[in-house]
């Protein structure tokens, strides 16, 4: 269990540190807002009234990282680019005995790197590292965990994601831009693989009410890395809606800075996933709005059922740590629409 007053955010200063920020304090705990930047850092503790500490800490400076969790239940990472963030952070929180989560939804090798490397550090630690906890990957691989049940090994899972809307943050469109011409991490034939390759585009029915959408259909979510740790698949890819992407490059970079918060919320977005095995076909899909709002809350109702109870030890996915139909219920209770059609084709 974890004490409500022992919970670090790291890249507090960033929208979506912000906001995890805030949504810890809305559920009355009280979090240390860590980074790199003191003075950004201060507007957004005074912006919480003055219910949160502040520590200045570099990525790279071990030991100033110890000292800030020190006494600390858990670590959320939102500091951006998580392939630079990630594994010095989740390092940290093993050898401070800390629980780590972070937000990475798209930089899969730093995802995958995290299982690789650190599984057997985080079991004899006795603490759980996280990643993907965030609207993109998080969402998929608990969905994923729920059509699953009962299918049998050897499934072919699809993941898509459309999410009309979207004005990206300063960190997303760098993420978006170090990501250009990086290798893509596939699931195919049971096995892991990195390749560069090009976008491939193809149709895909997301049944009533969406319909057929274009799709990029190798899109680098890290449900790729996540997916294939607690299901048996034979394959799992990742869409996602042409029309998004075309609509997050066509963003002037300025106008997108100079966006408020209050604009950013106005998204709509649905994470379809799909189990193939044989003849059978299960389905779900997920709807909800403001992509960034509902990564913190989704954050917050990680911590508060890592307070609520004990937590498996290890790198593990979020359907891993947590009984994905609790924890679906649970978001479901906060906004989020499940519906669970009927298996058809597409």
């Amino acid at each position: 269990m974890i004490s409500k007053t022992k919970v670090v955010v790291y890249g507090a200063s960033g929208h979506t540190g912000q906001l995890v920020a805030g949504e810890l304090v809305a559920r009355g705990h009280e979090p240390l807002l860590a980074g790199r930047n003191h003075g950004a850092l201060e507007r957004v503790a005074n912006g919480l009234k003055g219910v949160s500490s502040i520590a200045v800490a570099e990525v790279g400076d071990a030991k100033a990282l110890h000292a800030i969790l020190e006494g600390a239940g858990v670590l959320i990472n939102c500091a951006g680019p998580h392939g630079d963030t990630s594994f010095p952070l989740a390092l940290a929180a093993i050898d401070s005995g800390v629980h780590y989560l972070d937000t990475n939804a798209v930089e899969q090798v730093a995802a995958k790197r995290l299982f690789d490397d650190l599984s057997r550090a985080a079991v004899q630690a006795g603490i759980a590292i996280v990643p993907g906890m965030a609207t993109f990957g998080g969402l998929g691989d608990l969905l994923a965990s729920k059509v699953t049940r009962g299918l049998g090994p050897h499934a072919t899972m699809t993941v898509a994601y459309i999410v009309d809307g979207w004005i990206p943050t300063r960190g997303s469109m760098m993420t978006a831009s170090r990501a250009q011409g990086a290798p893509r991490l596939t699931f195919e034939a049971s096995r892991f693989s990195e390749a560069l390759e090009p976008a491939r585009i193809k149709a895909f029915d997301f049944g009533h009410p969406i319909g057929e959408r274009d799709v990029v259909e190798n899109y680098p979510g890290v449900d790729v890395a996540m997916i294939p740790q607690h299901v048996l698949a034979e394959a799992v890819a990742v869409h996602m809606t042409l029309s998004t992407l075309q609509e997050f490059r066509a963003i002037d970079p300025v106008i997108a800075a100079s966006t408020d918060a209050e604009a950013r919320k106005m998204t709509d977005f649905a994470v379809l996933v799909e189990a193939r095995r044989g003849n059978s076909i299960k389905r779900m899909i997920a709807r909800g709005k403001d992509i960034y709002g509902f990564t913190a809350t989704m954050m917050g109702t990680a911590i508060d059922h890592l307070a609520n109870g004990p937590a498996r030890a290890g790198v593990l996915s979020p359907a891993q740590l947590f009984d994905a139909d609790t924890f679906l219920e649970s978001l479901a209770r906060q906004g989020l629409v499940l519906q669970d059609p009927t298996s058809d084709s597409y």
